[in-house]
């Protein structure tokens, strides 16, 4: 896949540089919402994001055990799967995913290259693949809302490279997978206490501006990658923090509060 990329930017044509007028990719989350769910009806992202963090957050500890997973039938809302497979029946989506090629194989490999600088080879690669995944960006819409798992990395604003996904239960899900992985300390003694772990985070990206470019990464419909829905995102102008909330989960009775508390961090961004 990296050889056909090389070879494609070595083309003739493909030295040609974009245009000066990006492409707008069509508002996704106007044609997309409200999402009709069995019963339910969530008026846009934010709210199914809502909706799906607080059933999660305040399942029962037997039901944890079951299915630690948000989304499940247990809580009576939308699986990852669920919103993927109506995602996918969108038209409006289906233009988003058609309008490139790449698939999440480039994506990965991209950002592999990015982090690697142990040979002069290697350290251009990065470069290149950006300068040919730029040929095909668009603007995203104004309005547009993504999500991004677990804290940004403080190199985002000087890479000007984001994965999110449009999937909200898909970033809950990895959110918690996230701070679940995280190493945690050892208990010092033998009382009944709970190390505190890695802060589960959440980011909700909101588009302000017609400068942010990027594409959706068209999934493959046959294998679990479906729910992902990602969008990448290759250049913006500024990533701004404009507010940050915990949502506390019950507390677990037979834990001291201080110790073990069910919360996720939401963090919203403007991207512009």
């Amino acid at each position: 896949m990296i050889a056909s990329l090389i070879r494609l930017i070595a083309r003739p044509d493909s030295a040609k540089s974009r245009p000066d007028r990006t492409p707008l990719l069509p508002t996704l989350d106007e044609a997309f919402y409200p999402f009709v769910w069995k019963d339910k009806v969530f008026a846009n992202s934010q709210a199914l994001f809502d909706d799906v963090l607080e059933a999660s957050l305040n399942v029962s500890l037997d039901d944890k055990l079951r299915v630690p997973v948000c989304g499940d039938p247990i809580l009576n809302l939308p699986t990852a799967k669920d919103f993927a497979d109506a995602l996918l029946a969108n038209q409006t989506y289906q233009d988003w995913i058609n309008f490139t090629v790449f698939g999440r194989y480039v994506q990965r490999s991209f950002s592999a290259f990015q982090r690697q600088t142990e040979d002069s080879f290697n350290a251009d690669m990065p470069e290149l693949l950006r300068h040919e995944l730029m040929r095909h960006t668009q603007a995203l819409p104004l309005g547009q809302v993504l999500f991004v798992a677990g804290k940004l990395p403080s190199s985002v604003r000087r890479e000007k490279l984001i994965t999110a996904t449009l999937n909200p239960v898909q970033a809950i899900n990895d959110a918690v997978k996230l701070s679940s992985d995280s190493p945690t300390k050892k208990p010092s003694s033998k009382r009944l206490t709970v190390e505190p772990v890695s802060p589960t985070v959440a980011n909700i990206l909101t588009i302000h501006s017609d400068s942010v470019l990027g594409f959706a990464v068209k999934p493959n419909k046959h294998t679990s990658e479906k729910t992902r829905c990602e969008v990448m995102l290759l250049d913006f102008n500024e990533l701004r923090l404009v507010d940050e909330n915990v949502v506390l989960g019950e507390q677990d009775s037979f834990v001291e509060q201080s110790s073990h508390e069910t919360k996720i961090c939401v963090r919203h961004y403007s991207l512009k």
